[in-house]
């Protein structure tokens, strides 16, 4: 907050001119020292007005609630990938106690199948649920990146963090042959889409084995969760959005450790 205003000094000042006149040892001596006296009241003040600030600068409440959409496909041809991304995420949030930022968080869980496949109207359907739910703070989707490019245009417009558990495109990240925000994609010019999915030689699998999607939902909601607890503001969409974005050196549940590069790109370390 503030400084006090000027009007609250000469108020103080006023008040130290209308004591009545000084009687006897003790009323000199405030007589003779109504100057410092004033500077010390508004020192006072000054404190008491900090204080109070202090106080209130959080905005997580008693009431607050965090919510984080997980879009992923729980039937169809590939419910087996989207179960294990849902399931990973269902974990992360139970080690964490079901709370980040000092706010309880749920999870949502979206089919982004159709019983088959992913359609686009079911994609789109999902991210202006999450966008359209003034608790939501995160979205983990999809699992290619030609589901990604349906959904992220939706996700950005509200500047909600989404967090790819699977490989996405680098034309969705960023313009090709640099790290500006893609304007046909993010279409807000800032950057709310980042992913955690490693290169593939990072990734402890062969050819008979699935990708780890237990593993890449447990970690998608984890370092949203580690976002949320570094935000500035816990309940601030665009705080949680850039804390994401400064994850640094953050140990993985694929192996190893990575940072969120400019573009929004997990770099695993050597």
């Amino acid at each position: 907050m503030s400084a006090p205003p000027d009007h609250a000094i000469r108020y103080d000042a006023d008040v130290l001119a209308a004591l009545p006149p000084a009687r006897g040892a003790a009323h000199g001596w405030v007589a003779a020292h109504r100057d410092l006296l004033g500077r010390f009241l508004v020192l006072v003040l000054a404190v008491s007005i900090a204080g109070f600030g202090a106080g209130c600068g959080s905005t997580v409440q008693d009431d607050s609630q965090l919510t984080v959409y997980v879009s992923a496909p729980t039937t169809g041809e590939d419910a087996a990938a989207g179960k294990g991304v849902l399931k990973g995420a269902e974990q992360a949030l139970a080690d964490a106690g079901g709370e980040a930022g000092g706010a309880p968080v749920t999870l949502v869980a979206l089919d982004a199948a159709d019983g088959s496949t992913w359609t686009q109207a079911g994609l789109a359907a999902n991210a202006r649920e999450a966008t359209q739910d003034s608790t939501s703070i995160a979205y983990i989707g999809e699992l290619d990146s030609d589901a990604t490019r349906l959904s992220v245009p939706i996700t950005n417009e509200a500047g909600l963090l989404q967090v790819a558990p699977g490989p996405v495109a680098p034309d969705l990240l960023a313009e090709p042959g640099g790290n500006d925000v893609p304007a046909d994609i993010q279409t807000t010019g800032e950057r709310t889409l980042g992913t955690i999915f490693p290169d593939l030689d990072r990734v402890d699998t062969n050819p008979t084995v699935e990708l780890p999607f237990k593993q890449l939902g447990y970690e998608s909601m984890a370092v949203i969760l580690d976002s949320i607890d570094r935000a500035e503001d816990p309940l601030s969409r665009a705080d949680v959005v850039a804390a994401f974005l400064a994850t640094a050196d953050r140990p993985s549940e694929l192996g190893g450790s990575y940072t969120i590069a400019p573009s929004g790109a997990a770099v695993y370390a050597n």
